[in-house]
């Protein structure tokens, strides 16, 4: 309930919640768990999306910076945590324009090695 992203005609049926919570119950605890050495990092670009309202956005987002020493960048969209869904054509071609700008880089490189 508090991320916002359960429709009302969900939580008003017990079975499907009871089948549903031990899979976010899982995928919770993983989040938890997950750790990665602070000296590891990645030469690729990386770009964190969330929603304005979501309840840990700004803290989580950012520290994805820690991860790479390539390019970052925060990508915001209005909405919570599920903002994805109406903003799904949006979100597509933040993605595409991401994937285009990697490709351009790495094909520039590759014309100027030959």
């Amino acid at each position: 309930r508090r991320f916002g992203g359960t429709p009302p005609a969900i939580m008003q049926r017990p079975e499907l919640i009871a089948a549903l919570l031990p899979t976010l119950r899982a995928d919770l605890a993983l989040v938890e768990a997950y750790g990665v050495d602070p000296g590891d990092h990645i030469t690729c670009p990386i770009t964190a999306f969330g929603g304005a309202d979501d309840l840990s956005h700004s803290r989580s987002l950012q520290s994805w910076t820690e991860f790479t020493r390539g390019k970052f960048r925060t990508c915001v969209f209005p909405g919570e945590h599920f903002y994805f869904l109406p903003a799904a054509e949006a979100l597509a071609k933040e993605i595409i324009e991401d994937l285009h700008s990697c490709v351009g880089m790495h094909t520039a490189g590759a014309r100027s090695q030959v």
